[in-house]
């Protein structure tokens, strides 16, 4: 829908309102892609106001109710999951490193045990 939009109806709809949608298209396109820095994400919050503002203008009034203005919040729900994102990658990765180093740990042991170096072992 994020691509389609803009190609379906490019030469249907006047230009005002082709722009509006192609503009609302390029901002969930962007708003779900894979790679944001901070700056882009800035960038998208003042785009938005200005693309619900020529889709106020070009719809009627009764088109609009709370959901139409909810995009203005997505910018900072993307910067503060992202955040969170990261904190919580964070915390699998160190519990993933610890269980390799255990593996290894015991592995190490076993293999003492399995050549008669080591008779009796506590791990801990």
């Amino acid at each position: 829908m994020q691509t389609l939009i803009p190609l379906a109806y490019r030469d249907l709809l006047p230009k005002e309102i082709w722009d509006a949608l192609t503009e609302i298209s390029h901002f969930f396109r962007d708003i779900c892609s894979s790679k944001l820095n901070v700056d882009h994400i800035e960038r998208l919050e003042t785009n938005i106001v200005e693309t619900l503002c020529k889709l106020e203008m070009i719809f009627p009034p009764s088109f609009f109710d709370s959901i139409e203005h909810l995009p203005i919040h997505l910018p900072d729900k993307q910067m503060s999951m992202n955040m969170m994102m990261m904190i919580s990658i964070l915390k699998i990765a160190m519990e993933l490193m610890t269980i390799q180093l255990m593996t290894k740990k015991k592995k190490i042991l076993t293999n003492y045990q399995n050549q008669g170096k080591c008779k009796a072992f506590f791990i801990m």
